[in-house]
């Protein structure tokens, strides 16, 4: 069921910095009819999201299920072990 979570969490994640990637499309696509494209610059100044002045926080987001879903495997695998009697849980 964690897992399950998991991946349910990140797929929200994606679709979000998905969502979020298409109404800076629009936004682009409006300024060009504009005097100023002001978020054209700030993103040229972001170094287009691949540089070290900015990380996309759906980046760094998607990154916390994965780590849980880890989580749950390891603990899995442990309950698993001491059922086994490989390990012993105290």
């Amino acid at each position: 069921m964690g897992i399950t979570v998991c991946l349910l969490w990140f797929l929200i994640i994606k679709s979000h910095a998905d969502l979020n990637g298409i109404k800076f499309d629009v936004i682009h696509e409006l300024e060009q009819h504009l005097p100023a494209a002001t978020y054209k610059y700030e993103w040229y100044l972001a170094e287009g999201g691949q540089g070290k002045t900015y990380r996309a926080v759906t980046t760094i987001e998607q990154w916390v299920p994965v780590l849980f879903a880890l989580l749950h495997v390891v603990l899995a695998i442990l309950i698993i072990l001491a059922i086994a009697g490989v390990i012993e849980w105290t």
